[in-house]
């Protein structure tokens, strides 16, 4: 996430994960994602009709528009 422009979803991240290593599951990203949320490290935004988004918690506030 800390290399990213976008807010990934979890498939998203998954995709990018496997292609630096084939061995990552989609249920890794899962429980990773959860654990670093429960941490404060990163932040997870929740839009009607989509999956959830995340981004890093780095501290600076911005907007999103919808």
């Amino acid at each position: 996430l800390a290399d990213t422009n976008d807010h990934p979803n979890a498939c998203e991240i998954f995709q990018r994960a496997n292609k630096i290593d084939s061995s990552i599951s989609l249920s890794t990203v899962y429980r990773t994602m959860k654990t670093l949320e429960v941490n404060g490290t990163i932040h997870r935004h929740t839009f009607s009709g989509g999956p959830s988004r995340f981004e890093q918690a780095d501290g600076q506030h911005h907007d999103h528009l919808i």
